[in-house]
């Protein structure tokens, strides 16, 4: 596990992996391939041609002093990331049907 702050578009490449946070909150855990599918997927696409890693930095800048326009746009990204999890928990949950115990 490392810490990179803003890596080259080829370092990023090379992430298995990827966390990304908000204000203390995770915003996105998975492979770092299907990032850029889940911020499509929230209405936050990567342009195309730009370095994930520096796109990724500026959706999920907070200006301090926090102002209501930042504590909602951590809300709505802790809500999208909440229900995207919900989802797969769900369809993982429909795929593993046990029997009750005779």
């Amino acid at each position: 596990m490392c810490t990179i702050h803003q890596p080259s578009s080829e370092a990023f490449h090379y992430f298995d992996r990827l966390i990304l946070m908000c204000d203390g909150n995770i915003i996105y855990q998975g492979d770092a391939k299907g990032s850029a599918t889940y911020f499509r997927k929230i209405g936050k696409p990567v342009p195309r041609f730009a370095n994930p890693a520096d796109y990724f930095m500026k959706i999920l800048a907070i200006n301090y002093p926090k102002q209501d326009a930042d504590e909602e746009k951590i809300k709505e990204l802790n809500n999208q990331y909440h229900a995207f999890l919900e989802k797969a928990i769900n369809a993982e949950n429909n795929t593993v049907r046990l029997e009750a115990p005779k």
